[in-house]
């Protein structure tokens, strides 16, 4: 076994319990030398196999643990960058944009075309960003002028019903155009993979979750 010094520490406490005698340096030797990978005949027979099982499990629970909250963080900062266009376009113009999403799946799609191309040019692939966003400012100016100019001043029912119109011509528009099919956008870096107390973060989730906080 190879154990870190928190299973060293869980799996001495264990260990005391076991041995009739814990002062006793015959009791804590071969503890020590177990958790440091030695092999000592016979050393650990009075150790019952349910306490390494008990500290493995312990730290297992705990990588999952860290690793789901990472992910749930990754997410959230997804969620809140999102929120956060919400938020500024209805402070602006008062009025809930509920497109907003469809122009980010707009650019998913851009960025999901533009990047072989980037790569066959050899150009940087993050330049395929600059393209994503060229082409969303164009889809909604193009939908400021059609749909929503045009009711500025009504009520805001009418801007409710003209955003939920335009959201579903959005999705409908992609459907046609490129299918149902799901699609994941190339990478355009690769960042390291981190290990944080045994569980294993990608490098993307917390350059995520740092720009979320941003």
């Amino acid at each position: 076994l190879r154990l870190r010094p928190l299973r060293m520490a869980l799996l001495h406490i264990t260990a005391v319990s076991e041995y009739p005698e814990p002062g006793r340096r015959t009791g804590r030797r071969p503890i020590r030398s177990a958790a440091r990978g030695k092999k000592q005949p016979g050393s650990c027979a009075g150790i019952s196999p349910a306490a390494f099982q008990n500290i493995e499990s312990r730290d297992e629970h705990m990588t999952k643990l860290i690793q789901s909250l990472m992910y749930g963080l990754n997410l959230g900062s997804i969620y809140a960058l999102t929120a956060l266009g919400y938020t500024m376009v209805y402070g602006i113009i008062r009025m809930i944009n509920f497109a907003h999403g469809d122009f980010i799946m707009v650019g998913g799609f851009t960025l999901f075309y533009t990047i072989p191309v980037m790569n066959s040019l050899g150009l940087p692939l993050w330049f395929a960003v600059f393209a994503a966003i060229v082409v969303c400012v164009f889809i909604g100016v193009l939908t400021e002028q059609i749909a929503y100019k045009p009711v500025r001043g009504q009520s805001s029912t009418t801007a409710l019903i003209t955003a939920l119109g335009m959201s579903l011509v959005l999705e409908n528009g992609a459907l046609v155009l490129f299918g149902s099919s799901p699609r994941n956008v190339p990478p355009m870096f690769s960042l390291p993979t981190i290990s944080v107390f045994g569980a294993t973060v990608p490098g993307q989730t917390l350059l995520t979750l740092a720009i979320g906080i941003i």
